[in-house]
């Protein structure tokens, strides 16, 4: 084989393997992900009824506080978490 089709032949084969790591990488992430999703089982931590709910409103707003910014904290420390796998996974910080 020639020199050229050797490194044409290398080229590809180390491509493939590039690929193919990148999806392991992709692949991972993608399983954190999910496992974040899975944090906090309605089998450990019940869904709030809609009287809880509105029990806590009223709590928190007689004390200057919303169930929003709660709910929003949450959230974002959530979408964080995820944020960080994904960023990490793209190469990114």
């Amino acid at each position: 084989m020639s020199t050229y089709a050797e490194a044409y032949t290398d080229g590809r084969e180390q491509g493939r393997r590039d690929r193919a790591r990148e999806v392991e990488e992709l692949t991972e992430a993608l399983q954190r992900i999910a496992q974040w999703c899975e944090a906090y089982p309605t089998e450990v931590f019940h869904e709030p009824s809609p009287e809880e709910c509105q029990r806590a409103h009223k709590l928190l707003t007689n004390n200057g506080m919303t169930l929003d910014a709660f709910s929003a904290s949450m959230a974002r420390h959530c979408l964080h978490g995820i944020g960080n796998i994904a960023r990490g996974a793209l190469g990114e910080k």
